[in-house]
């Protein structure tokens, strides 16, 4: 049996770690395993759980401005990295959309 992660969760553990650094370091591994996913859609269940760990990672960045020892360029890097994974994310849906509706090509003689 596992343990539901909430946002409230997540924020309260990113609100509540005390060292700076760790925080990056889990960061950075949240955006590495979301690009893995961004990747690896294959359905439209996966798109939806992608888009909650878009709002996820908006909550964690409204943390970020309460613990007040992240710089705002430290943010900045981080909403570009998410600003990245974002334009990933359209494309590949973009792509799903694309296949989906494609039929091949007919060659008629």
């Amino acid at each position: 049996m596992g343990i539901k992660i909430t946002r409230e969760l997540v924020k309260y553990v990113y609100l509540n770690t005390p060292d700076k650094e760790v925080v990056k370091k889990e960061l950075e591994k949240l955006y590495e395993i979301m690009e893995r996913n961004i990747k690896e859609i294959g359905s439209n269940r996966e798109v939806r759980l992608i888009i909650k760990d878009f709002e996820m990672l908006s909550d964690i960045f409204d943390v970020l401005y309460i613990r007040k020892d992240f710089s705002s360029e430290e943010i900045t890097h981080f909403a570009k990295r998410e600003e990245h994974l974002k334009s990933k994310f359209s494309m590949k849906k973009e792509y799903m959309r694309k296949k989906k509706n494609y039929n091949g090509i007919y060659i008629y003689a």
